[in-house]
């Protein structure tokens, strides 16, 4: 944990007038510190993670609003994150061979668990909640190695599988890379990738450290 004292910190000035996904403010901000004030060019919302609290929360904001957003700053995004949300899905899933799903989310971004993950799947009958579970262990397990703080990309969602990225904006995705036939057929996931979006997001967010 940072305890600074921000009169100590010198002050400079950064802007972007776009970003596709988190940035990390403590890694390019000065001496490795958090970002001290964040201000959009435009109204909207921004994704900000306070220091010490890696789960993050969207903050609606006005233009050139210079006193909302004082503190001390880890990351910053603007967007939402992408989100699988499967259709047609009929379970238990029953399985006569060993199956696989692979996936990869959010590559290429500060998210990125730095390689696919393969959910290994023996042969047997497994629940939408097993599927679930199975899915998150595996990313658990990938986000664990690559030092990246816990998050649970599926859930059950209406009775379907859903999978959702943690890179806000345009960069994030959720990618199914392969995915067995009777897995493909009961869980209604397909190879493709889901994008995130800047739905609602501010712009030219200029950042103080």
């Amino acid at each position: 944990m940072y305890n600074l004292n921000q009169d100590a910190i010198p002050r400079k000035l950064r802007q972007w007038a776009t970003l596709a996904s988190e940035l990390d403010l403590v890694s390019e901000g000065a001496m490795e510190a958090p970002a001290h004030r964040i201000v959009a060019k435009t109204a909207g919302n921004i994704w900000i993670v306070e220091l010490g609290d890696h789960h993050g929360q969207q903050i609606a904001v006005e233009a050139y609003d210079s006193n909302l957003l004082i503190g001390f700053f880890e990351e910053v995004a603007l967007g939402i994150e992408a989100v699988k949300l499967c259709t047609g899905g009929s379970y238990p899933a029953v399985l006569a061979t060993d199956q696989s799903i692979v996936l990869r989310l959010d590559e290429s971004t500060i998210k990125d668990s730095g390689a696919d993950v393969t959910v290994a799947f023996v042969a047997g009958s497994y629940t939408l909640t097993q599927i679930v579970a199975a899915i998150n262990v595996a990313y658990a397990a990938a986000y664990l190695v690559a030092g990246l703080s816990v998050f649970v990309p599926a859930a059950e969602a209406t009775g379907q599988l859903q999978i959702t990225g943690r890179a806000h904006g345009t960069a994030g995705k959720v990618e199914v890379v392969s995915i067995g036939a009777t897995l493909a057929t009961a869980t209604g996931l397909t190879v493709a990738t889901t994008s995130g979006a800047a739905t609602g997001a501010a712009a030219g967010l200029i950042v103080q450290w």
